[in-house]
């Protein structure tokens, strides 16, 4: 991704812009460690026996669906792994995940696949985009209509709710940008017509905040957010105005939490923006990786009030945590397996 200045503007971001193991803790401190292999083969063996994975106790029971289909399209993006037979697990793992997903597929109006969180809350548009993501991913024939499905939730404003709810002040029936930037890079891949995804576009572009962030409906963090729509102005070509989120970002203390430092970490090389930043994080991933591959989790999914405002500042609800480590874990791994060099993930010495 390439960043162009014009001399005296703004900062855009064109179209074209786009071995031996050892615990030291309960941590991994070794100087030749790829964190990735280690999140990897924890990932694979918290793997249940139908396929699925599971985590986040809330209040509607634990995620199945929604967690399954993100875990596996993490796992489909690992391609770092010299072990081949681990690669070979990686592969028949996914389509254990895959083959869950299938079977627990709902069908809306218009008789198109979708999913939820679980089974027993109403089907999304963020665990249907992921799993449209899967589908996608592996070459599957229901791709093409599981994207069509989350043209359901498109809302007159082009960006798409997390839930189909029309009751009054209900806002968990609006646009949330979280979700949005998701589900657009989920129609994009599967071949939804580009004409009816100009107006989520427009949306993203419009609900970007004076600081250069994004709101987070479902997070307790814009950075989420930010990272979902940066990835979809990437993926789709979206040129817009990036100065403000670089400089949020500069001016952002390091993290101190594995799931912050992802975020940052992704959004970062997103921008192309903040090499000593991106060493920094580099440096935190590696020194708080636990022993069993895994990252410690901390309460960051919110379950919004859906009556207590759209503002940010406004939002309530109590806050999960994936207490099996499993998203976070993901969530990281993800952030480590965007282009990252071998070598800049390797421990040197003075940065443990």
């Amino acid at each position: 991704m390439i960043i162009q200045r014009k001399i005296a503007g703004p900062l855009v971001l064109t179209a074209q812009a786009f071995g031996q193991r050892r615990s030291n803790g309960g941590r991994l401190n070794l100087p030749h460690h790829d964190p990735r292999s280690a999140a990897t083969a924890f990932l694979l063996g918290a793997q249940s026996d139908d396929g699925a994975w599971r985590d986040f106790a809330l209040e509607p029971g634990e995620s199945d669906s929604w967690l399954t289909a993100f875990v596996a399209l993490v796992l489909t993006r690992v391609s770092h792994d010299p072990n081949a037979a681990r690669a070979v697990e990686r592969g028949v793992a996914v389509q254990r995940a895959v083959g869950f997903l299938l079977a627990r597929a709902r069908v809306d109006a218009a008789s198109l696949p979708v999913w939820g969180y679980n089974s027993h809350v109403p089907p999304d548009a963020d665990s249907t985009a992921h799993v449209a993501l899967l589908l996608h991913a592996t070459g599957h024939e229901d791709a093409p209509r599981a994207g069509r499905a989350l043209l359901g939730w498109m809302q007159p404003d082009g960006g798409l709710a997390t839930f189909r709810r029309s009751r009054h002040g209900d806002s968990w029936g609006q646009s949330h940008a979280d979700v949005t930037g998701v589900a657009v890079r989920a129609m994009h891949r599967t071949g939804v017509d580009g004409a009816l995804l100009a107006p989520t576009m427009e949306y993203l572009r419009a609900a970007m905040t004076p600081a250069g962030q994004w709101s987070s409906y479902w997070w307790t963090t814009d950075w989420f957010a930010t990272a979902a729509v940066l990835r979809a102005f990437r993926e789709l070509r979206t040129p817009f105005v990036a100065d403000g989120t670089v400089s949020t970002l500069q001016q952002s203390p390091v993290p101190t939490t594995a799931f912050d430092a992802a975020l940052q970490l992704s959004i970062s090389r997103l921008l192309g923006d903040g090499q000593h930043r991106e060493r920094r994080l580099l440096a935190l991933l590696r020194r708080t990786q636990l022993a069993d591959g895994s990252w410690e989790s901390v309460p960051r999914l919110r379950v919004t009030n859906p009556y207590a405002g759209t503002s940010g500042h406004l939002r309530t609800g109590p806050v999960g945590v994936d207490q099996r480590r499993l998203y976070t874990t993901a969530h990281v791994l993800h952030a480590l397996s965007r282009r990252i060099p071998p070598a800049d993930l390797l421990s040197r010495s003075g940065e443990a």
